[in-house]
């Protein structure tokens, strides 16, 4: 178990939507504050028993994580307003968080799911406004893949660079249908 946020210390509320479990004992995880203690998202990091909070702030919330190392993680949602969000992508580099860039295709879209396969490959999966979304790490930066038509990607898990599975739905005649796809 991760150990709790420091009270007053902007995690103590936080809600974790997804946690990657990794070898030798740590375990990441995501979420987003609430209870208006922190307005934004929230991060817990544990190594051993005992487990150490790294907390960060940001403006947002984070729906998934994933890791390749103690040293490389990525954990990823979106900021902004419900009406208007825009993917968050944030990398653990082993001693704390660091949002980077990412592409925004439209004023309407978020990432749910990632999955990472080494540190210079990784996919992450959400919607755009009007379809699904992927966005593949190359070890330098995000960029758009090709993405299916769909109403939102909800999670990916990668085998290698070249093999990764996603699922999510799509809208048929005005229900909401499952689909898996071979993504990439």
């Amino acid at each position: 178990m991760c150990a709790p946020g420091p009270r007053g210390g902007g995690i103590s509320d936080a809600r974790v939507h997804h946690a990657f479990g990794q070898a030798a004992g740590r375990t990441t995880a995501a979420g987003r504050g609430g209870g208006g203690v922190a307005p934004g998202a929230a991060s817990a990091t544990q190594a051993g028993t005992a487990g150490t909070a790294a907390p960060f702030r940001i403006s947002g919330n984070l729906y998934g994580v994933a890791a390749t190392s103690a040293s490389s993680a990525w954990a990823l949602g979106y900021s902004g307003s419900l009406t208007s969000p825009k993917p968050l992508i944030v990398r653990w580099n082993g001693t704390g968080w660091k949002q980077v860039a990412s592409p925004s295709p439209t004023a309407d879209n978020g990432l749910f799911g990632v999955a990472a396969t080494s540190a210079s490959n990784a996919w992450s999966v959400g919607f755009t406004g009007t379809s699904t979304l992927i966005l593949a790490w190359n070890g330098k930066k995000w960029a758009r893949a090709p993405s299916p038509a769909g109403d939102q990607l909800n999670s990916v898990v990668g085998i290698s660079a070249s093999n990764a599975w996603a699922v999510g739905d799509v809208l048929v005649s005005g229900v909401r249908q499952p689909m898996a796809i071979h993504c990439c």
